[in-house]
């Protein structure tokens, strides 16, 4: 019996669009069938490049497809929209982070794919990456002993060096509010999955200092946040200033990872499939890994960690997905309860959003 094979379409070709499409092209349990794009020219101009995949401006060619499953790559304000309209089409749906603006799409789309019976999973390319296993390895298994904080933050200057208001990331409306829906959110997703504990309470502090000019968010988030264990995270986001750190630190140890760097402590020598740690000698047990040394390893394993192959994985093996509706929903609510303790000056439990 031959293996099958899901049928594969994808809308919106913006920003990220070549790293999916060839995730699609090379995977053994996918085929690329379909691209969609509102702008013709660029869908035909990336259809040419692929070797000539139909392509369509229509989103309703995308609707009546033979297509197993839809890749909703498109701006945030439109997901929910089409998300909907391809689960009741009978198509299984991967979407982009963040989920949808508001907590209401997020629902209107989770409640689809129950009615439906079809996967609707969630795009986070933070957990494709292949060092997450070793971590979630360490954390399970008390390396870093008991999680006392953990410390994030993402952020880049492109709104800051921007000439002007351009395209729909300019709008608070369109994203859901500025750089924390779509920069914290990637981190605030990486931590509840490695530590499997879940951000249940946050005091946030959201301004636009310095991006009037190119956007309507907030260019500056920091927040503190209480998680179900009792842990304490902060978490940053920026749109005004670079660098992004991902910290761990436990009784017994910490990771800390700083855009090309892993500073690692633990009370004992590791192997992982990626990580390696052996505890020096002497008072300080803290190991430097550049990124750059792995990163061989790294690409040997992605194929196994990539996201988009990961959904199609699930769908074929009748399991959930990776990261179902719920949890991106979850991680708005996150988003927008940050948002309303920036506005009302008081801490917000992340359930208060989700019930609203």
């Amino acid at each position: 019996m031959s293996k099958r094979v899901l049928k594969v379409a994808v809308t919106g070709l913006g920003v990220s669009w070549e790293a999916y499409l060839k995730e699609y092209v090379a995977a053994p349990e996918t085929e690329l069938v379909l691209l969609h794009d509102i702008n013709g020219e660029w869908a035909e101009k990336v259809s040419k490049e692929y070797g000539g995949i139909p392509w369509t401006t229509d989103y309703n060619d995308v609707l009546r497809s033979d297509v197993d499953f839809v890749d909703v790559s498109t701006p945030n304000h439109i997901h929910a929209d089409q998300t909907v309209a391809a689960l009741e089409a009978g198509k299984h749906v991967l979407c982009q982070k963040p989920m949808a603006p508001t907590v209401a799409d997020c629902r209107r789309m989770v409640e689809a794919a129950k009615r439906t019976g079809k996967t609707l999973g969630m795009f986070m390319c933070m957990l494709g990456m292949p060092i997450v296993g070793d971590l979630k390895r360490m954390v399970r298994e008390g390396l870093l002993g008991q999680i006392a904080s953990i410390h994030v933050r993402a952020a880049h200057r492109a709104p800051f060096l921007d000439k002007g208001k351009h395209g729909w990331r300019a709008s608070a409306r369109n994203i859901g509010g500025g750089s924390f829906m779509q920069l914290g959110v990637h981190h605030i997703n990486f931590i509840q999955y490695v530590l499997e504990d879940e951000i249940v309470s946050v005091a946030g502090y959201a301004k636009n200092l310095y991006c009037h000019h190119s956007l309507e968010g907030e260019d500056v988030v920091g927040a503190a946040g209480e998680l179900k264990s009792g842990s304490v995270i902060t978490m940053e986001s920026g749109y005004s200033s670079a660098g992004t750190s991902t910290e761990i630190y436990g009784t017994k140890g910490h990771f800390v990872m700083r855009n090309d760097c892993i500073f690692l402590e633990l009370p004992e020598d590791f192997q992982g499939r990626i990580l390696s740690y052996k505890r020096p000698a002497g008072d300080y047990p803290v190991v430097r890994i550049d990124t750059k040394d792995i990163h061989p390893a790294i690409q040997e394993l992605e194929k196994e960690t990539n996201m988009n192959r990961a959904f199609a994985r699930a769908i074929l093996a009748g399991e959930p997905a990776p990261q179902p509706g719920e949890i991106g929903m979850r991680d708005v609510a996150i988003c927008q309860a940050i948002y309303r303790s920036a506005e009302t000056g008081r801490r917000v439990a992340v359930q208060e959003m989700l019930k609203g």
